[in-house]
């Protein structure tokens, strides 16, 4: 199957993941059920759509029938038809491709990267599991805490803190574009061996009467032994701004899940775009930065000199993961701006825009004030 729409237990009606409850809760019924149930549930639903699949094609024996879009195959799903030309690979950079959602039938389009999407009909949250799948299945995820209401109110806050936004950045038509979305990083557990030696060096200053001292101990510096620097982490996603969503960190690893795709279940979420041999030069080097800083914290020198590091290191582990973040991005005059909220810790930041205008009027009022003010000032003084 390329297609799961997850339906609740009770009801049959779409449910999704939701963050303040931690578990899957129905908009129809409002029962509520965890991840193991949800999970169950399917795979039950699974065994019997194949086993009427195995029905009716034991009655149409000898006659070649395509299977119907959104219904599994031998290969395990693929993509029902292409809305433009390329490949069907699963890989990023595929083409965008047409789903058909399993609740109305209706027709999902996807982006080239997006594994998990809502139907514009019907709305039920779609994942799409054929971009699970091999390497792009991820390995652990942090679901969403923080829902969607929450992400609104912090949003509401930061951009209140400020007065010359446009009129309608805080209105309520674009309260709505705020959107949950998982983005792909490569997590990695890099050992160093370390082997450092160097000269360390404090420098004291002091004054005496009218005379200035200097004093300059050095240390033999050795460091030798074995440091684990785990955890590392680097956006795998080109079409955001990282720089922005590093603002957003850190995650609480603590909390971290082995991937289930009933987790996307009313978010959105992207396959990374950048393979982890691309990545892992970028997460050594924050390696050796970690180690470097341990080692001269290890000290109490001020500097150092002659430095020769021979520091080995070597990847544990490479993960792939999914983190959760709520994005909002505005434009205004042609220049989009983004605002990000850590979906799970409620970490905040952006760009705000600025209403010329708005801050050239505020500007011409206090220049006429303080005008006013210096005149009436100057005649009582005369």
């Amino acid at each position: 199957m390329s297609v799961i729409n997850y339906k609740c237990p009770a009801c049959g009606a779409p449910v999704e993941f939701n963050p303040r409850l931690g578990k899957f809760k129905c908009g129809y019924c409002f029962t509520e059920h965890t991840e193991e149930e949800l999970t169950a549930y399917l795979e039950k639903l699974q065994a019997k759509t194949g086993a009427a699949d195995e029905s009716a094609s034991d009655a149409s024996a000898g006659h070649n029938a395509a299977p119907e879009s959104g219904t599994g195959n031998d290969s395990g799903g693929t993509p029902d038809k292409d809305t433009a030309s390329g490949n069907s690979s699963g890989k990023s950079g595929q083409a965008v491709k047409a789903y058909q959602c399993a609740n109305c039938g209706a027709e999902v389009v996807a982006g080239d990267t997006s594994t998990a999407a809502f139907c514009y009909y019907c709305h039920s949250p779609v994942v799409i599991t054929d971009r699970l799948k091999g390497d792009f299945k991820p390995d652990r995820i942090i679901p969403f805490k923080v829902d969607k209401k929450t992400a609104v109110q912090k949003f509401l806050e930061w951009a209140g803190k400020k007065k010359f936004t446009p009129k309608g950045f805080t209105s309520e038509m674009q309260q709505e574009k705020i959107t949950g979305i998982y983005l792909p990083y490569w997590q990695a557990d890099i050992d160093a061996k370390v082997d450092y030696h160097a000269v360390g060096v404090n420098v004291t200053r002091w004054s005496s009467g009218n005379r200035d001292f200097v004093k300059t101990d050095k240390y033999k510096i050795d460091r030798t032994g074995d440091i684990a620097v785990n955890n590392l982490q680097k956006l795998a996603f080109s079409k955001i701004d990282e720089s922005l969503l590093n603002t957003i960190t850190p995650y609480d690893e603590s909390e971290m899940k082995n991937f289930s795709t009933g987790y996307l279940a009313g978010f959105f979420a992207e396959q990374y775009t950048e393979d982890k041999e691309a990545i892992t030069p970028a997460l050594m080097t924050q390696a050796k930065q970690t180690t470097a800083a341990l080692i001269k914290e290890s000290t109490s020198c001020t500097h150092f000199e002659s430095e020769k590091d021979s520091t080995a290191y070597s990847v544990r582990e490479q993960r792939y993961v999914l983190l959760p973040s709520w994005i909002l991005t505005y434009v205004y005059h042609g220049k989009p701006y983004v605002f990000a909220v850590n979906g799970q810790t409620g970490t905040t930041c952006g760009e705000l825009p600025l209403d010329k205008a708005k801050a050239a009027l505020t500007s011409g009022l206090l220049g006429i004030v303080f005008g006013a003010l210096m005149f009436l000032g100057g005649m009582f003084i005369w």
